[in-house]
């Protein structure tokens, strides 16, 4: 037990040094380039050696129990709200407008109802069979590989496993109509193709807002927007999900969302590029922020301050 304590105090350490180096070398390139340039000069002057050794301190860090609390609540949200009882009443209710603008009436509960919706073509089981095509961003270790209802494309600058391409994600193109391998490195991404995007420790390690934002709005055009479901142009299905996990460290001060004037800044400015926010849940040592895709346009783009 101590040695594994000794292993995690390490990993932390080689953790934080590698967020205040990287910090600290874009900082010192404010003078010397734009912004949006400066966080792709800081990665492409790390040392790979620093980068694997980062790599494997994240990997004992994804062991730790408020880790995995965190992908235990992405498992359980996209479960519960792209293919379990919320998808299910979102289903039921867009029916029930449906019968009523068609004949006027309320539409039944009970066995009445299902035969109601059987007659609209409608069958509720139809909406939990597919895999959740997610992409995980700063994976890492992959470890949302473990749920059997997720096709997981998991990226990082610097993989540890072999289920773990090797991609700088601000620097993939989103215009394939597929996901594009070379090797084991992903190369380009298709545009509304993801049902959820998981950014779990990730956003508040980039220094620059230009290029959280900036990956933000790669996000939006990646996942899925509101779509009529086929066959039934009456029914609008939701848009994919985003998934932030931070640190506690990231927003201190209470477990309310009105109590974290960062997080909730955050919030303002991704509803501001076309999601909505969905909830924000208190993880004990982490926060987790859930937004889902809209067809709204975006007010700002990766160019504002």
């Amino acid at each position: 037990l101590e040695q594994k304590r000794d292993r995690g105090v390490k990993a932390g350490r080689i953790i934080t040094f590698h967020h205040q180096k990287l910090r600290t070398e874009t900082k010192s390139l404010e003078n010397s380039t734009d912004d949006l340039k400066r966080w792709d000069r800081t990665i492409e002057k790390t040392d790979p050696k620093e980068l694997k050794k980062y790599a494997n301190a994240m990997s004992l860090l994804s062991d730790k129990p408020w880790v995995r609390a965190g992908y235990d609540y992405i498992i359980n949200h996209a479960l519960t709200n792209l293919r379990g009882e919320n998808l299910e009443r979102y289903v039921r209710k867009a029916a029930r407008k449906r019968h009523f603008s068609t004949t006027g009436q309320m539409m039944p509960k009970g066995q009445s109802e299902k035969l109601c919706l059987k007659e609209m073509g409608i069958e509720l089981s139809d909406f939990g069979n597919e895999t959740i095509k997610v992409i995980d961003i700063g994976s890492c270790t992959n470890p949302l590989e473990i749920c059997q209802h997720f096709d997981v494309t998991a990226i990082d600058l610097e993989p540890n496993n072999d289920l773990v391409h090797k991609a700088d994600f601000l620097k993939l193109e989103t215009k394939s109509d597929k996901i594009i391998f070379s090797g084991n490195k992903i190369v380009s991404l298709p545009e509304n193709h993801f049902e959820l995007a998981v950014l779990s420790l990730v956003l508040s390690y980039i220094p620059l807002p230009q290029k959280r934002l900036e990956m933000i709005l790669k996000i939006k055009r990646i996942l899925k927007t509101p779509y009529k479901c086929s066959g039934h142009d009456w029914l609008a299905m939701p848009g994919g999900r985003l998934i932030i996990i931070e640190p506690y460290s990231t927003a201190t001060g209470g477990r309310r969302l009105s109590k974290l004037p960062i997080l909730k800044e955050w919030c303002d400015v991704i509803e501001s590029v076309g999601f909505e926010f969905e909830e924000y849940k208190f993880l004990g040592r982490s926060h987790a922020l859930a937004f889902s895709v809209t067809d709204r346009s975006p007010k700002i783009d990766e160019n504002s301050s």
